[in-house]
């Protein structure tokens, strides 16, 4: 759970530990520094909160107790209790997606491998190559136009005429 006292405003970074307890610098994108100084004032010690929508003396789950409209941070646990409402909406996704999503975006846009690496604090370049050098059909056809002899005119696939309409 991300807090305050991690974050660096005046130097528009994140400061983290590893899961080895190693110490990171993550920057923050101009976008997220705005979703994070928007949050300021909402809870004294967390960045992500969530206000509770009725009072439990005692969480049926967890334990824990809330008090309706006060704010508590979000957990991972808290996260994953909503898959059971993602999979009813047809939606198959995992929080570990959002950070395969970061990297395969950050590699398309960048092309660099290290940036990637450095960005999800892979100690090997390896490990990275080997989850995040995937090509998708979208990629193979934009190398193969880039790379392809424009001297005749040839008739689109189908596939393309409406992505391109």
């Amino acid at each position: 759970m991300l807090t305050w006292s991690q974050v660096d405003f005046d130097l528009a970074v994140i400061r983290v530990m590893t899961k080895g307890g190693v110490p990171r610098v993550l920057p923050l994108s101009a976008e997220a520094y705005e979703i994070l100084w928007k949050r300021r004032g909402q809870h004294a010690e967390y960045v992500f909160t969530f206000k509770a929508q009725r009072t439990w003396k005692k969480h049926p789950k967890n334990g824990e107790a809330r008090i309706k409209g006060k704010r508590y941070p979000i957990t991972y646990y808290g996260i994953g209790s909503n898959k059971r409402k993602w999979k009813k909406a047809g939606v198959d996704a995992r929080i570990h997606d959002l950070r395969h999503t970061t990297g395969m975006r950050t590699l398309r846009k960048t092309g660099n491998l290290r940036v990637v690496q450095k960005i999800l604090g892979h100690t090997d370049i390896a490990i990275t190559a080997k989850f995040y050098t995937d090509a998708t059909v979208e990629d193979m056809r934009a190398a193969m136009e880039a790379t392809a002899p424009r001297q005749v005119e040839q008739s689109q696939p189908k596939a393309i005429e409406k992505k391109g309409a």
